[in-house]
């Protein structure tokens, strides 16, 4: 019986001695609910990210449950674990808050010692000696932002500037400046009218999962929206700009910037001017494919729309399907070249490509050449010569001036074909008084040229002219402009050049030095005795002649 006693009273003991410890280890922890995790403090909570979205842990340091939404650690009271009580983040100093990396400004001496939260990193940035370095500070119950012993550079110098922004000794959190964040006012937009927040480089500011986020142009537009289709188009929520259309196809730049409309890329972007101009976004899912907007051919290719290249086109698209055109053989190689009669004139429909250095030794030495040095670019668009070669002078006539023995005042043939000749400036002034003036866009071939402005009339090439934007060098103003040779010499090393332009409604003319190369246009010659050209071409076939 003793021994039956004695057992009882140990069993008593040991139990008194668990209630013991179990009081203790509830003393030292307010976790009643052990569905969540428990942390020591909040350092040890790590960053919230997509990996544990939606994880709750209790933090003992603090005395609270913190839950990870939105890549953010926000405090909720349990059982309700679905709903935010709407305060900021533990981590998160009164100074200032930004999304990403992205919306961090320079770090001047205006901003030496401040402090940024950056919530997609979760940790804070520090501006010092110019540069925006990374700091961890340790959390305190105040939420007052302490010192960590990591962190020596971070002195009481630095802190003093920090809070210089304030008058008083009290820097204000963003709540006591834009009022309480919750989730109850998620998507609102305040504005800093106190400018007491400067760092983000904003006045206007998101309610976003309990925190006032900096919120730029394309945040506050573009706040709630939710994926779409693919290249569809959307007006900024915040857009205040009128709309200024410069045709009904086009918006200038200016308006593109001030006027935001977005457009559907894997995600929302501003839509780009010339998106804006075809109606038709370039995404990254549309790459290759293309439109025709105003007599033009565009390519989606790097999400940008470009104009195809003139060298890239199929060469009996630059002529006129409603005209008549004859055909000359050039006996020296055989190529055969399209003519044209405009009024009482007689012009070759494209440029010569001759290019026998053999031959004419004129054309040595770089004195003719193609577009970016192919050979395939001339069977397009025929050859760049230097004047003296186009007049079929040697090159020191490049820098000095040929006389009345070398160069004819009139039916100067230089390069061209028997029976015709590189046009001088009263035959160019013919052709001009012959079109109109301002009439240049009846000698342009369609779909080729550059837009540029309304006032200047689309290309229709009804004289069959069919001038395409060749260029005027070896690398640049393709699509753009064109120059033709002539025979008048402006001084001792330039000559008189006649060009179109893209910009221009004019067949205008100016000087350049003879060295800068341009297109020979051949004109047949006057003479009675010279034959007419060859029998018309019908260009409803298949499409270009036969060059050899």
């Amino acid at each position: 019986m003793p021994q039956k006693q004695g057992l009882i009273i140990l069993l008593s003991l040991f139990v008194a001695l668990l209630a013991a410890c179990g009081s203790s280890d509830s003393s030292s922890s307010n976790n009643d609910d052990n569905r969540y995790k428990e942390v020591k403090n909040a350092d040890n909570l790590g960053d919230c990210s997509d990996e544990n979205e939606g994880d709750s842990v209790y933090v003992a340091s603090e005395k609270m449950y913190v839950t990870c939404l939105n890549g953010f650690w926000s405090e909720f009271t349990p059982p309700d674990t679905d709903t935010s009580a709407g305060k900021l983040n533990i981590y998160v100093a009164a100074d200032d808050t930004i999304p990403s990396l992205s919306k961090l400004i320079s770090c001047t001496y205006s901003y030496d010692g401040w402090l940024v939260f950056v919530a997609s990193l979760n940790s804070y940035m520090l501006c010092e000696d110019y540069e925006w370095v990374e700091y961890k500070p340790k959390s305190s119950s105040s939420g007052d932002v302490e010192s960590s012993d990591d962190n020596e550079s971070y002195s009481e110098e630095s802190s003093s500037s920090r809070r210089a922004q304030s008058s008083s000794s009290h820097v204000m959190t963003r709540d006591e400046i834009l009022g309480p964040c919750t989730m109850a006012n998620s998507g609102a937009v305040a504005m800093d009218s106190l400018d007491e927040i400067r760092v983000s480089g904003t006045d206007y500011y998101i309610c976003r999962s309990g925190l006032w986020i900096s919120a730029d142009t394309y945040d506050m537009n573009t706040h709630g929206w939710s994926d779409t289709t693919d290249g569809a188009f959307r007006e900024g929520m915040w857009s205040t700009f009128i709309f200024n259309p410069v045709s009904e196809e086009c918006v200038t730049e200016e308006d593109s910037y001030t006027y935001q409309v977005y457009v559907y890329d894997r995600g929302w972007r501003v839509a780009k001017r010339d998106e804006l101009c075809y109606g038709k976004a370039c995404t990254a899912m549309t790459g290759g494919e293309s439109i025709v907007w105003n007599g033009r051919t565009y390519v989606c290719s790097d999400t940008a729309w470009r104009q195809e290249n003139v060298y890239g086109m199929d060469k009996s698209s630059f002529f006129a399907s409603d005209v008549d055109y004859g055909s000359l053989t050039d006996s020296r190689d055989g190529q055969v070249y399209k003519t044209v009669k405009i009024g009482t004139q007689v012009w070759m429909a494209e440029n010569l490509n001759y290019a026998d250095s053999l031959e004419d030794v004129v054309l040595q030495d770089g004195a003719s050449f193609c577009y970016d040095y192919d050979s395939d670019n001339c069977a397009v668009g025929g050859r760049f010569y230097r004047w003296a070669a186009a007049m079929g002078l040697l090159s020191k006539y490049n820098n000095s001036r040929a006389d009345t023995t070398l160069l004819k005042s009139s039916n100067h043939r230089g390069l061209c074909p028997e029976g015709w000749h590189i046009p001088d400036t009263t035959e160019w002034n013919t052709l001009i008084a012959t079109v109109g003036k301002g009439n240049a866009h009846t000698l342009k071939t369609t779909g080729a040229w550059l837009f540029y402005a309304d006032s200047i009339n689309a290309a229709t090439n009804t004289t069959g002219f069919s001038a395409a934007p060749m260029g005027t060098n070896s690398t640049s103003g393709v699509n753009s402009q064109i120059l033709f040779c002539s025979t008048y010499q402006t001084y001792y090393d330039e000559f008189r050049y006649f060009s179109l332009s893209y910009s221009s409604d004019q067949l205008y003319s100016g000087s350049r030095d003879k060295d800068y190369p341009c297109f020979i246009r051949c004109l047949q010659d006057a003479a009675s005795s010279q034959p007419e050209p060859d029998d018309p071409i019908d260009t409803d076939d298949s499409g270009e002649t036969e060059n050899n």
